[in-house]
This record gives structure tokens, sequence and C-alpha cells, in this order.
């Protein structure tokens, strides 16, 4: 399990380095307000300066509420590992559940690490007419997927232990228990109407 980790954390590391060296790349070649069309008007590279840190649509905040956001950020950070690890280890393991560790890790340290180099966040990635983005919020919005997807396995998985006997079991013990836990089941239903 831990080996495990170590692999899944060097990708949360190549990830948030990716991010960095994209954005350091974006200052190189584009000034604030330029653009690169990359699909017609569909996708482009539009470099602009985001100094709110959170949305285009939340107005300018004081700096101890960057400081709080910076404060949460990490405590996800150094919460991330070990709610993994007890996730993974107590209930079952799942791909989801490692594409949604790495990748929501890998946004909260691309987040991070620009708050230590530039004063504002640079969002580079624009679609269409959205607001823009940068890789850490690509990844974050991929983690966030991935973790729905990680609930509705487990509650797929959770369901399928309450389903009918399988060939394994004897029987009749386990055509018994079905029907009684069927009938705990409804008589749980009819008396909580």
């Amino acid at each position: 399990m831990i080996k495990e980790a170590k692999y899944l954390l060097l990708w949360v590391a190549l990830l948030a380095f990716l991010d960095q060296a994209v954005r350091t790349w974006i200052h190189t070649i584009l000034r604030p307000g330029e653009t690169i069309t990359l699909l017609g008007n569909f996708a482009r590279l539009h470099f602009q300066p985001n100094y709110t840190g959170f949305s285009y649509f939340v107005p300018p905040m004081p700096d101890w509420v960057h400081w709080i956001y910076n404060m949460v950020l990490v405590f996800i950070a150094l919460a991330a590992l070990p709610v993994y690890l007890f996730h993974t280890g107590t209930r079952h393991k799942s791909r989801a559940a490692d594409v949604a560790f790495v990748c929501l890790l890998a946004a909260v340290l691309g987040h991070l690490l620009e708050g230590l180099f530039v004063p504002y966040t640079t969002d580079f990635i624009q679609i269409y007419n959205s607001p823009c983005a940068n890789l850490a919020d690509v990844y974050a919005y991929i983690g966030l997927a991935a973790l729905v997807l990680e609930a509705i396995l487990y509650l797929r998985l959770k369901k399928k232990k309450r389903n009918p006997p399988t060939s394994k079991e004897w029987l009749p013990l386990a055509i018994w228990r079905y029907l009684v836990r069927s009938w705990r089941d409804d008589r749980s239903n009819r008396s909580n109407p």
C-alpha cells in the first residue's frame, strides 16, 4: 500500500511540475492579454493574470482571505495522503480513487506553488468564450469527476453486497439468508412510512 502511494505521489509531483513549467512557458511567450489561436475560435492560449485568485466572478478580496485560502490548501495537501490510504485500505481499491487523489493533490500543489512565485494566478487556457483556466484547474476538474465516479462505484459495490447469493455459497443457507434479509428490509419499510 505504501509503495503504491509513493508511486502516486511521484505522479502528483510530475503533474505539479508540468503545471509550473507550462505557466513559466506562458510567461515567456505571451504578455498579459495576448492570445494564440489553437483551434479557430474554439480553443486558444490567452494569458490572463487573475489577481483575485478564486474566480472571475468573485470581487477582489483582502490579503487575509488569501492567507486563509492558502492555509486551507496546505491542510488539504497534508490530509490528502492519510485520507486516501484510509479510504483505499478500509473500503476498496479503484483507479477512480487513484486518479482523484493524484489530480486533486496536483491541483492544490500547483496553486500553492504559483503563489510562491507570482502575486497572481496565471490563467491561459480558454475554450470558446469561457473564463480562462490553467492546468491546475483542469486537474481539479478531472479529480472531481473521478471523485464522483469513485462515489458511484462505491455505492454500487455496497449495493452489490446486498444482492441475492452467488453459487459459491451453500444454496439452502444462502436462500434462507436472502429471504430473512428481504423480510427484515420489507418489515422496516412498512414500519417507517
